[in-house]
């Protein structure tokens, strides 16, 4: 079971205006159902946090690649990437 909260913007920054940033917040209960044991457990979850940062890069890579599909033209940031043309303001 788990459950998602669907966002459009980020946090506001110095009280300014948000920025359009679609994510979602999902939780999942730590709780999984042993078939052949016939018993409830704990979720192990450590390996999937651990590794994070490859999961977060492969979100990423896939995002750009769809974006560019549809003719965008993106540029590389320290964290991930921009769209060109697309002003901070």
């Amino acid at each position: 079971m788990y459950a998602d909260f669907l966002h459009h913007t980020s946090r506001p920054v110095k009280g300014s205006v948000p920025d359009p940033h679609m994510h979602i917040h999902c939780f999942v209960l730590n709780l999984t159902y042993d078939q052949k044991e016939q018993r409830y457990k704990a979720g192990q979850f450590r390996d999937i946090m651990r590794d994070l940062s490859f999961y977060q890069s492969i979100y990423h890579k896939r995002l750009s690649d769809e974006l560019i599909k549809q003719g965008y033209t993106i540029r590389k940031t320290k964290n991930a990437f921009e769209i060109e043309g697309v002003s901070q303001k």
